[in-house]
């Protein structure tokens, strides 16, 4: 008898595998035994061991082992030497590793054999069980037979990891026949019974027995139908030595279910299932499951499993079966990767699907249709060439920005690429064609920046009237509300950039400023501070001259506050606009990099005072500060001449109104107004 160290053989087994690997590689071994003796009305008998315990609901008891027997050729004795070889070879050609015993020791505690064999006309038995020391065999007995029919049954009992995954017969039965099909289809008419079974000495309760052969006919629940695709074979290029290329053949299976399964690519090796791979990882309509009419008016559904065979994976699986030597990308040592053989079956599957996968399909494209036309329609000539393929059938609206996003930059890439080719082509002339196309795209790009934008703005303009309003508690918002939408509080030009900022709320000159700050200290330390102060730059609206750009200056109060019109306040807005105008005209001020302020006597400066004109407001600020009202009626004006400068103070619902009446034809133009 041999000695290895059995343990360490099981702990070493790294390949994917489970519960079910040692109940196949037992139902194979039986189906080849059958096979091995020539025997015409095979039967391969599996035996379900339940727990003793019974169930407080009465529930089926846990499975905790099998039993498979076979009318095969028996345990002889070349058959025992190899069970107790590791590596043996006595099946390689049928694709035998001489590795299973040890899969079957991975998930269960004990494995059993009892056969009969005959030789020279005389029946024997072989009983002994699986050592987990050092020997394969353990306890063997060995007699003469008083059975005078040869097969084996082999018992797998007590899993080391919890109960088996699934209890009842029907579910147990149609994972077998996923994982063992590849065996049926290669010789359905000879193919032994497989029927699994109650051991009724553990069980009181009656299951049916359920022959495993039937799914196939239908015959059960129709739980099988193949489809037979157009297409079902492929080939990939090898480029080692005189093979080219291999092939690999498809077999296409709905497999009706209530089950949780989903749509699977299975890669098979000697006839058995050794790695699935979720079809949605290459085709995202694959999902889900699918739904078909019963003929009955009724919904059933449906899952695709896709079978792939092949000698490169009959040559390259690993030992457990629980794998492939070669890895999901191609290398040097192996020419063929796991990702091309998937992406070349998805492709197959997908196109024997038809109209179940273009319907998934269309309904994607409608879902971002419906995206782009209601939410953003800056996306319009962006997704006309989009490839929609990777994304899921039911992409989240931050799928669909991301997704659209990156397109958009691709794009814009691209376009800046031809353009610098064109630029640099000395011969202008000859591409008239091209510089006509490249156009109309910029065209269409700024076309969709600008929609962007729109949208943005009509956003913040419906943010901004939500919040003018009375709040759930009854009360007004408060004026930093207010103020960070139009500008964030304590920011800066130098922190914030102009797409950042909403100034264009209160005056669209404002988009374009040399230098915002917001809520914050002027410089050298100086704690005064007004809410904004702006300096225009002189190309966008005044020419070149750069101390006659105006200073601007705001000052944000909360809706309904008047309390600053008060003799004894010391918020007068319109007297600390004043003293902020002189003192930055006297030099008191610099920028927060130390910057020098380039102003004179004669800058023009604009105060804004922003608040609600109560009657109270408006007596103040014509009887006390000598203002004139607008001709809206909405704000109050007065023109300080030895500063020249020019306050307004403008009411809330003015700022609203006149943003609202400037961007109104944009709104209307992209359908949100």
């Amino acid at each position: 008898m041999s000695r290895i160290n059995i343990g360490c053989a099981v702990q070493n087994i790294v390949g994917k595998t489970e519960p079910y690997s040692p109940l196949v590689e037992l139902a194979v071994n039986a189906v080849e035994s059958i096979e091995e003796a020539g025997q015409q009305n095979g039967c391969v008998t599996i035996r379900v061991l339940r727990s003793d315990q019974i169930k407080i609901d009465q529930a089926l008891p846990d499975v905790v082992g099998f039993e498979v027997e076979d009318n095969g050729i028996g345990f002889n004795q070349e058959h025992l030497q190899s069970f107790d070889t590791l590596y043996t070879d006595l099946k390689i050609q049928q694709g035998g590793k001489g590795f299973g015993r040890f899969v079957c020791l991975k998930h269960f505690k004990n494995l059993s054999v009892h056969s009969v064999y005959e030789r020279e006309h005389q029946f024997f038995f072989q009983k002994f069980s699986m050592g987990e020391d050092h020997e394969i065999i353990h306890n063997l007995e060995h007699d003469v037979s008083e059975i005078k029919k040869t097969g084996t049954t082999v018992s797998i009992r007590h899993l080391r990891t919890g109960p088996f995954p699934d209890k009842k017969l029907d579910t147990i039965a149609k994972v077998l026949v996923q994982r063992i099909l590849p065996f049926f289809l290669s010789n359905q008419e000879r193919f032994p019974k497989i029927i699994l079974c109650e051991d009724s000495s553990v069980t009181q309760d009656h299951q049916e027995p359920i022959c495993l052969n039937d799914f196939l006919d239908n015959q059960i629940g129709n739980f099988l139908e193949r489809i037979e695709p157009k297409i079902s074979t492929f080939s990939l290029p090898t480029n080692t030595g005189d093979q080219k290329q291999c092939d690999f053949s498809v077999h296409i299976f709905k497999l009706y279910t209530p089950r949780n399964w989903t749509n699977r690519i299975s890669l098979v090796a000697h006839k058995r299932e050794v790695l699935r791979t979720q079809l949605s990882d290459h085709v995202p309509e694959f999902q889900d499951a699918f739904d078909e009419d019963n003929g009955q008016g009724e919904l059933r559904k449906y899952i695709i499993k896709a079978y792939v065979c092949s000698d490169y994976l009959d040559e390259n699986v690993s030992v457990e079966r629980g794998g492939f030597r070669f890895k999901k990308h191609r290398d040097l040592e192996y020419p063929i990767g796991r990702l091309q053989i998937e992406e070349e079956v998805a492709h197959i599957v997908k196109s024997a699907l038809g109209s179940d996968i273009t319907t998934r399909e269309d309904q994607k494209r409608k879902t971002f249709q419906d995206y782009v036309d209601n939410k953003a329609p800056w996306y319009k000539r962006t997704l006309a060439d989009t490839d929609l393929s990777k994304l899921p059938y039911r992409p989240t609206e931050e799928q669909m920005e991301g997704h659209l996003r990156v397109s958009t930059f691709r794009r814009e890439a691209e376009l800046k690429t031809r353009v610098d080719k064109i630029m640099s082509d000395v011969d202008l002339d000859s591409r008239d064609h091209d510089l006509a196309e490249i156009v109309s795209d910029i065209s269409d790009s700024s076309k969709e920046k600008l929609a962007e934008y729109v949208v943005f703005r009509k956003i913040i303009l419906d943010l901004f009237k939500r919040n003018l309003g009375l709040s759930d508690d009854g009360n007004y918002s408060y004026e930093r509300v207010l103020h960070d939408i139009i500008f964030r509080r304590k920011g800066d030009t130098d922190s914030v950039s102009y797409e950042d900022h909403n100034l264009w709320l209160i005056d669209e000159r404002l988009n374009f400023t040399s230098y915002v700050a917001s809520d914050k200290p002027l410089g050298d330390g100086n704690q005064k501070r007004p809410d904004i102060l702006a300096f225009d730059r002189a190309h966008m609206f005044r020419g070149d001259n750069v101390k006659s750009n105006p200073i601007t200056i705001f000052e944000f109060k909360r809706p309904r506050e008047d309390g600053f019109t008060n003799p004894s306040s010391l918020e007068d807005p319109i007297m600390k606009i004043v003293r902020y105008v002189n003192d930055i005209r006297d030099g008191k001020f610099s920028t927060p990099e130390g910057r020098p302020i380039e102003v004179t006597d004669h800058t023009p400066a604009y105060g804004f005072i922003v608040c609600d004109i109560s009657q109270k407001v408006r007596n103040w600020l014509l009887r006390e500060r000598d203002f004139r009202d607008l001709p809206d009626n909405l704000g109050w004006y007065r023109w300080y001449d030895y500063n020249s400068l020019l306050i307004q103070v403008i009411q809330w619902e003015k700022i609203l109104q006149d943003a609202e009446i400037r961007n109104k034809i944009y709104f209307k133009k992209l359908g949100l107004a």
